[in-house]
């Protein structure tokens, strides 16, 4: 687990960028801004940087000398004297040893809280039409008049209950996907990813998350903030980065004609949906079902479905599949089975009905062990023949059938299965 930080504290860790919200005086106004830099698997140093209004420098820092090495991220802060308008960025940095690139960044190509692309190693000269896209070879840097925090495994902050209350996520994935958040008022021992026992627990009715919003690929940047903040305090932010779905297995179980299939995330994210394809040659699929998913989650969660329509001793391939709430479709896994032979019983029986005492719907269980006529009736207490369920000759095997009770009154009910030289007979009670 990471380590744990109050409202407006910081640290540092790879790969994700947590933006605070704190008041702003107007949308172009900033008083203050803070820094994080990274350059992928390249080393950099930023030597200058720059805030600008119309191209006109109003904050600089001739001597900036921050630098990061591969892997790792670097940040700086600052502290304007005054209120400043805010339309641009200027830097020079350095990569690998290279040479010196100057980065110009203006007017609506500069978006505070949106990394600025930086290609690495840095290509020398200068640059003020940016990449749209990041690759291998690009790194970026965050300009924010928030504060910037990158986010370990978990944060713990404190809420004032003032209206601009919210949070700022903005991070890079090495995938295409968003990683979870889990949220949890408090931060005390008893909260296993956030542990801060001078924070007492906020308590509110929600959370809202604001829409997903990708500027690059592999960035993302999203604000939430609780509803109805009744008792100012400390909520938990959780992050787990994955994948859609997290597969931890997935089986096939043979049965007497029949298959169960059997599968365990470990997470979920978006996860709409399961669904399940069948196909008896390998090559032509079609679904046979659709398991609603988890949704989100960071728990681990099983399921479980039976394939009763196949044929005993054929071999039918199975294919797991996802589908997000954006209508994506994502291939898990793939496995195969053979339903048994249906075994014919050693013995006669006649099983208790369940459920019971029941409402109007019950079902009856019964066995036979050799071929021959069945006969399954239903009385009433007074010993008259209210149902017969089964009247006809059958194979060896075990049978259920529903018994409708609809249109009889409450009451105690007998019901009786004569086969060969086997009877017996069970009570039920129906309960309306």
């Amino acid at each position: 687990m990471g380590i744990f930080f109050r409202f407006l504290k910081r640290s540092f860790a790879l790969g994700l960028v947590l933006v605070i919200a704190v008041p702003v005086v107007a949308a172009d106004e900033m008083d203050g801004s803070h820094m994080f830099l990274r350059c992928g698997a390249h080393s950099v140093e930023m030597t200058y940087a720059a805030f600008t209004w119309e191209e006109v420098v109003l904050f600089d820092d001739p001597d900036l000398q921050i630098s990061a090495g591969p892997g790792s991220g670097a940040t700086r802060l600052y502290e304007f004297d005054t209120l400043y308008n805010i339309n641009g960025f200027e830097c020079v940095y350095s990569s690998d040893g290279g040479d010196s690139t100057q980065v110009i960044v203006t007017g609506e190509a500069f978006a505070r809280d949106r990394p600025i692309i930086l290609p690495c190693p840095s290509p020398g000269g200068v640059i003020d039409s940016l990449p749209s896209a990041m690759d291998e070879n690009s790194g970026f840097v965050v300009v924010s008049d928030r504060n910037v925090l990158v986010w370990p495994e978990a944060e713990c902050f404190e809420f004032t209950g003032d209206s601009l209350d919210y949070v700022c996520v903005l991070w890079y994935c090495e995938g295409p996907f968003e990683p979870l958040f889990q949220i949890t008022p408090g931060c005390d021992p008893g909260n296993t990813q956030c542990n801060d026992t001078t924070c007492i627990p906020a308590v509110f009715d929600d959370v809202i998350w604001g829409p997903a919003c990708n500027p690059v690929p592999n960035i993302w940047c999203r604000i939430f903030w609780p509803v109805n903040l009744t008792e100012p305090g400390c909520w938990c932010y959780y992050f787990e980065y994955q994948l859609p779905v997290e597969l931890q297995s997935f089986e096939a179980e043979p049965l007497e004609n029949a298959v169960r299939l059997n599968w365990i995330t470990g997470t979920e994210q978006n996860n709409r949906c399961f669904i399940l394809e069948r196909s008896s040659s390998g090559a032509s699929w079609f679904e046979i079902a659709r398991i609603d998913g988890r949704g989100n989650s960071t728990t681990t969660s099983s399921y479980t479905y039976i394939d009763e329509n196949v044929s005993a001793e054929t071999a039918y391939h199975y294919r797991l599949k996802s589908l997000d709430f954006a209508g994506v479709v994502e291939e898990l896994s793939e496995v195969m089975a053979v339903p048994l032979a249906e075994a014919a019983p050693e013995n006669y029986y006649l099983a208790q009905n369940y459920p019971n005492p029941f409402n109007t719907v019950t079902e009856l269980v019964y066995a036979i062990a050799d071929a021959g006529h069945v006969r399954l009736t239903v009385y009433d207490i007074t010993g008259r023949l209210v149902a017969t369920l089964v009247n006809r000759e059958q194979p060896a095997g075990e049978y259920r059938i529903a018994f409708d009770a609809g249109d009889l009154p409450s009451g105690v009910y007998i019901y009786q299965l004569k086969s060969g030289g086997f009877v017996s007979q069970q009570k039920m009670v129906l309960l309306k």
